[in-house]
């Protein structure tokens, strides 16, 4: 491995996360335990299974890959990697009623990880019958992704097979390791080369606005996460003539895909200036291919769209905003949406983005290893983690399967079911007559509080200095001081405006924990931050622990 540090009585390696690494466990801190992070491979299995072989398979994969027996921790300058021996994993057998299964797939599937002690992988067997399993693998998102799932499966059907059959399983030998990648990462973005994509960036999402879906319900203080899913097809005769128009116009199917989505949420939300968020698998280096880590990284996809312009001329918009995009794909996800965050004025930790654009272009592979039958499964994590998702995936025909997840604290499945066909009816009318102007007309209004135009943020005045007084407004003072490089730090300086961002807001937490001996969710803290607001609340959580507290406060 590549620049760790090596922790020998041990045999822990430490490095550096990478980008995407760092953003899911801010995004973990701010709200724990979210099935919304979990990467789910779910398969049915008919047949007579070999447990111990599968059990020694999953391991032999844990053991091969290091970010699979990786875990995180807080150190002064962020969240690290600790990459430790590989845990045993053993795979527990429950029976469930067939009809129950998918209730019970969904349980196994919200159970949440400790980044911090881990393991970040479990394989849990579901019995429904004799001879019939289904098989759910699930993985927290800072280890893994959709492709890093898709080897594990392959990897783990292979090791079934040798194992079952009396001998080793034949890999092949992995070049690098994930941590090698991320301090790659770390190394190759910086200076010029960073400054040009930030640049590049910074150009595209000027201005963007964020996305005021027409809702059935307005948005809640707080969001539950809560999520369902329409399923729906987009047939095979409407995908033949998507991908004949997607050849004539030189672009992909997924600029098409990508147009009709783009016409969906401007009918939805009145608006003309559309941002999407789309994945790109992320391996830019060939060493990874076969890797299993966190190497997806999403881009933002804006594009403008005028009243009366021709689906092509739409079209066209839609290939130069991917190529672009395309271009300047290295760009961190999360350092683009700390750009949408700053454009917009937005609290640290509160979310940009709100529609996703998901294609999948490998058709379904009808494995068997062993006597087993694999028919893969589509997990259900009921939860969303945008408003909005449409997952394209081949189901083997020449159809798509289409699965539109959205938030259930916003919409009903009638007005999901209602935007599902709505999106078939573009598409359909895209490819029928490239010519026509595309209909943007509103087919609902937006929720009045949600179409205020953004105004600009007042200069804030001049806070006079309140000097801080008490044993506990003192250290506050000398923590503010220590993470923010602040000099003179008065009882009412936000902490944001001093340079606060949401990984010093994790490391303020930790050190109220550290000094104080009490608890705080990073969510407690995402208001107003200044010693004045936060010197009682940490004294009313010491009381609560130590009556005496007060004495000690007030000499």
């Amino acid at each position: 491995m590549t620049d760790v540090h090596q922790e020998e009585e041990q045999d822990v390696f430490v490095v550096p996360t990478s980008f995407a690494q760092q953003s899911m466990w801010l995004e973990n801190e701010l709200d724990p335990g979210q099935a919304t992070y979990h990467v789910v491979a779910a398969v049915r299995l008919a047949g007579a299974l070999d447990r111990d072989a599968l059990e020694r398979g999953l391991n032999t994969v844990v053991a091969r890959h290091e970010a699979l027996h990786t875990v995180f921790e807080l150190d002064d300058d962020g969240p690290v990697q600790v990459i430790g021996p590989a845990p045993v994993l053993t795979v527990g057998v429950t029976d469930v009623d067939p009809a129950a299964a998918e209730a019970a797939v969904a349980a196994e599937v919200r159970v949440p990880f400790d980044l911090e002690r881990g393991p970040l992988v479990r394989l849990a067997l579901l019995r429904t019958a004799p001879e019939e399993h289904i098989a759910v693998l699930t993985m927290h998102h800072i280890v893994t992704d959709g492709l890093s799932s898709a080897i594990f499966v392959a990897e783990l059907a292979a090791c079934y097979v040798a194992y079952h059959e009396g001998r080793e399983p034949e890999l092949p030998p992995l070049p690098i390791q994930y941590a090698d990648f991320a301090v790659w990462q770390r190394e190759n973005l910086t200076g010029a080369k960073l400054a040009a994509l930030e640049e590049y960036w910074k150009g595209s999402l000027a201005g963007a606005p964020a996305l005021t879906l027409a809702t059935d319900r307005p948005h809640p203080a707080v969001p539950s996460a809560e999520g369902a899913t329409h399923v729906f097809a987009v047939p095979a005769a409407l995908v033949g003539e998507v991908e004949a128009f997607a050849r004539a116009e030189r672009v992909t199917a997924f600029m098409v895909f990508l147009t009709a989505f783009d016409v969906l949420l401007a009918r939805y939300s009145g608006q003309r200036d559309i941002t999407v968020v789309s994945p790109m698998a992320g391996r830019v280096r060939p060493e990874v291919e076969n890797l299993i880590g966190f190497f997806v990284n999403p881009l933002l996809l804006r594009v403008d769209l005028d009243d009366a312009l021709p689906a092509r001329e739409l079209l066209a918009r839609v290939r130069a905003t991917c190529a672009g995009a395309y271009e300047h794909q290295e760009f961190p996800f999360e350092l683009a949406l700390e750009i949408l965050r700053a454009e917009r004025g937005a609290p640290a930790g509160t979310p940009q983005a709100q529609a996703m654009l998901v294609l999948q272009n490998q058709p379904p592979v009808d494995l068997r290893a062993a006597g087993l039958a694999f028919e893969p499964l589509r997990a259900d994590t009921r939860t969303a983690g945008y408003e909005l998702a449409l997952d394209l995936e081949p189901d083997g025909t020449g159809a798509y399967r289409a699965f539109l997840e959205y938030s259930r604290d916003l919409f009903d499945e009638a007005t999901a079911k209602e935007m599902a066909d709505a999106f078939v009816d573009v598409l359909a009318g895209i490819v029928a007559d490239p010519a026509a102007p595309v209909d943007l007309a509103a087919v609902r209004e937006p929720p009045r509080q949600r179409t205020v135009e953004p105004q600009p943020e007042p200069v804030a005045a001049e806070v006079a200095y309140r000097a801080p007084e008490t044993p506990i407004e003192i250290e506050l003072q000398e923590v503010f001081g220590e993470l923010l490089s602040a000099g003179r730090v008065g009882m009412d300086d936000d902490f944001f405006v001093l340079g606060g961002d949401s990984l010093s807001l994790i490391q303020l937490r930790n050190r109220i924990r550290e000094r104080f001996g009490v608890e705080f969710r990073v969510r407690d803290l995402t208001t107003r931050v200044d010693i004045a607001t936060l010197a009682p609340m940490v004294l009313r959580r010491m009381l609560e622990q130590d009556p005496d507290a007060s004495v000690k406060e007030n000499p």
